[in-house]
């Protein structure tokens, strides 16, 4: 985007030899200037939108926030895609090499995607690593090095941990100088989920081996087993799995479930967390825990074949690169008839706790809840972190209505149903749902009240471009 006054205005500071020499001095020494330089950028970017009070308190008190990362609380609608806007904008005009984490691959496409403009006017490269090519993903790491300022990467955990263990243990030099002669900044979107509800989450490079794949009988024959087995409580779980365990083992000493002799120590040692994932698996639901259908992309399908996708049931994302450990995997397989697939070890590992660590004192993050006192004192000593609580930009006009339970699933959904049809006569209505299953009931039912199916937008997978649909027609009229 092309607009002379302000390129006049940012060329007159940022071809300054005091900038050039030095940019985190400059921009700090000359904060009220640099921050009326980007509230300015950013309403010539998105008009008619202007940065609120909020979020330029928001914005302040990253800036502020020197000896120790901060964590801000600040509550839905209040505009964080903005906030990680202008806070990555300015810590790339420091110089710093800026990562920002998004909770899901749709949210950090969109999130870069939005500001995209808004960082060209600063004359900011910035990218997503969320495509399924990673030439494209690792050219977003690449900045342009006859600037000082360093450059904005968008993308989820896994993706930015996965290329750390590619470039430094598999040696692929993905980051490049990245890096090198830059300070990092990492800036957190809902940074509860991530530091606290998942800081023990271990993202693995895993490894398949060709030998692995003789385990086929062993696993056939375990989820059989399994599947024979009478379960009236979870109490008798654990003495299944060792009499079915010792079951296993005399066969495959009797010969009667073929075994190579080198495995035999592997077989040994997993055995009984195989029996447990089978017992798993037998329990699992489609539209739960997974979904079985076929990858997609930017909207677009990435195989031709339906496959297990793992679902976050805490956010309701789909994970495509994520895969279930101990044979998990392989009897869901079994158990939907997928082509089976091999065992794999696991060869290097991150956790997020380490991923947050690398930051130390560049960590910044937002979040709509930040929890209570012990949880906030356990990320202040993990992350050496501190905290904001920030209003909200206007008063909330809001009221809840009482609560309705219901004792059987079926009055469940009438009662959803009744109430939505009732209220979509003055308002929209948003139904948010545990789980795919339950989206899926929901949705028959108001069919079955006779609510015309093109009224009701279902969003079920990844890659439903609900947001397009509304901006091309908020609401139905009735």
């Amino acid at each position: 985007m092309k607009n002379p006054k302000f390129n006049e205005k940012f060329n007159k500071i940022f071809n300054l030899e005091l900038y050039q020499n030095n940019p985190s001095d400059y921009v700090h020494s000359h904060v009220d200037q640099i921050i009326s330089l980007l509230l300015y950028a950013w309403a010539i970017a998105n008009k008619p939108q202007s940065p609120k009070d909020t979020q330029i308190v928001a914005l302040l008190l990253f800036i502020s926030s020197e000896s120790k990362g901060l964590l801000e609380q600040i509550r839905t609608g209040e505009g964080k895609t903005l906030i990680l806007g202008l806070t990555a904008a300015f810590f790339a005009l420091c110089g710093y090499a800026v990562d920002v984490v998004s909770s899901n691959r749709d949210l950090a496409i969109d999130g870069e995607q939005k500001c995209r403009t808004f960082f060209e006017l600063l004359k900011l490269e910035s990218g997503h690593i969320c495509s399924e090519n990673d030439d494209i993903n690792h050219q977003s790491y690449r900045p342009d090095l006859s600037t000082k300022q360093g450059n904005i990467v968008y993308g989820e955990v896994g993706a930015f941990q996965r290329d750390i263990l590619e470039d430094e243990f598999n040696n692929k030099k993905i980051f490049g100088i990245r890096y090198k002669d830059r300070e990092k900044c990492l800036i957190i979107d809902e940074v509860d989920n991530m530091c606290l509800d998942r800081a023990r989450h271990v993202l693995y490079l895993s490894h398949e081996i060709a030998s692995l794949k003789w385990l086929e009988t062993l696993f056939i024959n375990l989820w059989a087993a399994v599947l024979r087995t009478e379960v009236n409580n979870s109490n008798e779980i654990s003495q299944n799995i060792e009499d079915i365990s010792y079951f296993m083992k005399k066969n495959i000493e009797n010969k009667n479930i073929y075994v190579s002799e080198y495995l035999y120590d592997y077989v040994d040692y997993k055995l009984k967390r195989w029996i447990d994932s089978a017992f798993q698996g037998r329990i699992m639901r489609e539209d739960d825990h997974f979904v079985l259908d076929i990858p997609k992309a930017d909207g677009q399908n990435i195989q031709k074949h339906r496959t297990i996708i793992v679902v976050d049931k805490d956010t309701g994302t789909e994970q495509y690169s994520t895969r279930w450990s101990n044979g998990l995997a392989q009897f869901l397989e079994l158990k939907y008839r997928r082509k089976l697939s091999v065992e794999s070890l696991k060869a290097v590992f991150i956790s997020n706790k380490t991923f947050f660590q690398r930051y130390k004192t560049h960590l910044y993050g937002l979040t709509g809840t930040l929890g209570s006192e012990n949880s906030q004192s356990f990320l202040a000593d993990l992350y050496n972190v501190q905290f904001a609580d920030l209003p909200t930009s206007r008063k909330k006009s809001y009221y809840r209505f009482p609560s309705k339970a219901s004792f059987e699933h079926e009055d469940w959904l009438d009662s959803i149903a009744r109430e939505s049809i009732q209220q979509v006569k003055i308002r929209p209505v948003l139904i948010i749902c545990e789980n795919v299953e339950s989206t899926e009931n929901i949705w028959n039912e108001l069919i079955r009240h006779g609510v015309p199916p093109h009224t009701i937008a279902k969003y079920r997978r990844d890659g439903n471009n609900i947001e397009e649909r509304f901006r091309k027609k908020s609401c139905y009229k009735r």
